[in-house]
């Protein structure tokens, strides 16, 4: 993966949703292709289009834009690459929920909710919400005869995680698990904030063989090893 860094260029204008809303032309909203935003109607099919606009024709800073104000449902999906674009900016101003039966994998890797694939430069950003609606697995997480899932070394380098914020009701609320025998690298974590659920609870961070920076983030990422001198 490449460098996680884009400016998005604001030399064109196009009105979207008939709010005066304006956006760049190079962004993509998810609208565009069909998605609701009920948080009710399975909205997978919907972004999987939009993805597929993005990372292919658009040659300029492509943006996958995620409206505020939304609730999106997705099943479990994989936005696949190469992309045309060597960066990929993922702009979450809406909230992106998990369903709330696991029956929904069916078929799908249970491992896997939302997947990319192939991807090189991808940023997420935006202030929106991520709900993975996490009780479901942790409700299953106590019968033995779940799987569990299993680590695979592959190599996670050049990430950046941007305005990530919102509660936690497990108190590890941030877990990057990466392979023991390759490290994560040069991952970039900023405006991180993320409590717990419950009131006068605190979170905490789980962080295995990463390498990268942190700003200052609710909770500390105090395992999160320097980077290392990259090779000329």
């Amino acid at each position: 993966m490449f460098a996680t860094i884009l400016i998005l260029s604001l030399a064109s204008w196009i009105p979207i949703h008939g709010d005066c809303q304006e956006i760049p032309y190079n962004v993509v909203d998810v609208f565009q292709y069909g998605a609701i935003g009920d948080g009710i109607t399975d909205d997978s099919q919907a972004f999987l289009e939009a993805w597929e606009a993005v990372c292919g024709p658009i040659s300029n800073a492509p943006v996958l834009y995620i409206p505020a104000g939304s609730t999106f449902l997705l099943k479990p999906v994989t936005f696949n690459g190469p992309c045309t674009f060597p960066f990929i900016n993922v702009l979450v101003s809406g909230k992106i929920l998990a369903p709330d039966n696991t029956n929904a994998w069916e078929g799908y890797d249970f491992r896997n909710w939302v997947t990319f694939k192939n991807v090189s430069g991808l940023t997420i950003n935006g202030d929106g919400q991520i709900d993975g609606n996490g009780a479901i697995w942790w409700l299953n997480g106590m019968d033995e005869t779940v799987e569990r899932p299993k680590t695979s070394a592959v190599q996670v380098s050049d990430v950046l995680y941007n305005g990530v914020h919102g509660t936690s009701i497990t108190e590890e609320a941030v877990k990057i698990n990466c392979s023991q025998s390759i490290a994560c690298t040069n991952l970039v974590f900023n405006d991180i904030n993320i409590t717990s659920a419950y009131p006068g609870e605190t979170t905490r961070s789980v962080i295995f063989n990463a390498e990268g920076t942190s700003a200052p983030s609710v909770p500390a990422l105090n395992y999160l090893s320097p980077p290392k001198p990259r090779r000329v």
